[in-house]
Order: structure tokens, then C-alpha cells, then sequence
């Protein structure tokens, strides 16, 4: 996520591709010339440069991972602090609850409108 605009109601983001398994070993050893399995069991292919904004649902639910909890519990963010987070490239500390603007997240798309962002935990 690059910005999230909170009066527009708009997230930008750019667009990359989550393998696991077999496939990611594929895409991992075709980029890399490795041979095996590719670390961790996923790879990201962002084979494309090109920044996507779409519209924020009225009701669009960012959960976040609880850093304090990790790695499977979530919390509902607020999407002001978040976009702050975003907008300054800084980790905020707000209600007990770490913001990071350097998250991989999911976006659900329903009918062109982003209705949940939900961070992806990375080893």
C-alpha cells in the first residue's frame, strides 16, 4: 500500500502475486536459476510497476496482525491511524496497537470497491 486517502476514500496500492508451494517453487527457481524449494514456501512475483487505486468501501475493514500476540491474532484497525502510518512511513503506537506502512496486506475487491485489507504475516 502506497497511500490511503481517508477523505476520498481511496487506497493505492501496487498490485504483486503470493505463491506457495509448487508454484512459488517454479517462479522462484525460474527468477533465480536456484534450484530446490524456494525459502519459506512462498515467493512474490511484482512484475509490474503500475500503482492501482480503487475505491474504500464505507465500511472497509483493515485487520492488522497483533505484533504483541504474533503472528495469528488481528486486530481491527483504525483506518486514520493506519493511513497516517502510510502517509509518514513511521510505526505509530496507538491503543495498543503497532501501525506499519511496510506490510504486505490481501485487498477483497467486490464489485470494484475495496471492502477488507488484511495484513499478511512473512517470515
Amino acid at each position: 500500500v502506497t497511500s490511503v486517502d481517508v477523505d476520498a476514500r481511496t487506497i493505492q496500492f501496487d498490485l504483486a502475486i503470493w505463491l506457495s508451494g509448487e508454484e512459488a517453487d517454479r517462479a522462484y527457481q525460474e527468477a533465480t536459476g536456484e534450484t530446490g524449494h524456494v525459502p519459506n514456501d512462498y515467493y512474490v512475483v511484482n512484475d509490474n510497476p503500475k500503482l492501482r487505486t480503487l475505491a474504500l468501501a464505507p465500511d472497509v475493514r483493515v485487520r492488522l496482525l497483533d505484533w504483541n500476540d504474533c503472528c495469528d491474532t488481528f486486530f481491527d484497525a483504525d483506518l486514520d491511524v493506519w493511513a497516517q502510518a502510510i502517509e509518514t512511513n513511521e510505526y505509530i503506537e496507538d491503543g495498543g496497537h503497532e501501525y506499519s506502512n511496510n506490510t504486505q496486506v490481501w485487498v477483497t475487491v467486490k464489485e470494484g470497491v475495496v471492502t477488507l485489507v488484511e495484513e499478511q504475516y512473512s517470515p
